[in-house]
Formats: structure tokens, C-alpha cells, sequence
């Protein structure tokens, strides 16, 4: 198995999905999702509040500027990877 270097903002990233996807309904570990070339991510949600709460905290504790920032927001907006956000 091949390990390839990875940067900050993809660490970063990958720590969001984590996090998202161990708060959603049904819990789920996003590694072995991934794994998965039948995984449905439509089929589990978050609330949005749990959403933005996890998005902004992830990054509020890193040295970002603000552009990397939103570059990281609209990457995670038009994921297909993302579960189903619902407003509660």
C-alpha cells in the first residue's frame, strides 16, 4: 500500500468528514465508507447546527487565512460525499 503525503488543508478536511460522520444518523466511520463502493452517503444525516458547529470549529483551531478557509467550506458545499444536512 502506497502512503502519499498529504497537506494541511486535506488533513483538515478529512478530520471534518470524520467528525461529521461520527455525529450523523446513523453513526458511521467515514474511513471505511470510503472503502465501500456501495456506500449510499445520502443515507445518513446531521443537523445542520451539528454541521456548521463541527465546520467552524475544525476551522477556527488551525492557522488559516481566510481565503483557505473558504476554499475548504465550498469544497465540503459541493461535496457528494456529504450526508444529508437537515434543518432541525
Amino acid at each position: 500500500m502506497e502512503m502519499t503525503k498529504i497537506n494541511k488543508e486535506e488533513k483538515i478536511l478529512l478530520d471534518i468528514y470524520r467528525k461529521i460522520y461520527k455525529e450523523c444518523t446513523p453513526s458511521a466511520d467515514y474511513d471505511q465508507l470510503l472503502k465501500d463502493k456501495n456506500t449510499n452517503f445520502k443515507s445518513y444525516h446531521i443537523s445542520m447546527l451539528s454541521y456548521h458547529i463541527i465546520v467552524e470549529e475544525s476551522l477556527k483551531g488551525n492557522k488559516l487565512t481566510n481565503l483557505k478557509k473558504a476554499v475548504i467550506r465550498n469544497i465540503l458545499t459541493n461535496s457528494e460525499n456529504l450526508p444529508e444536512i437537515k434543518r432541525l
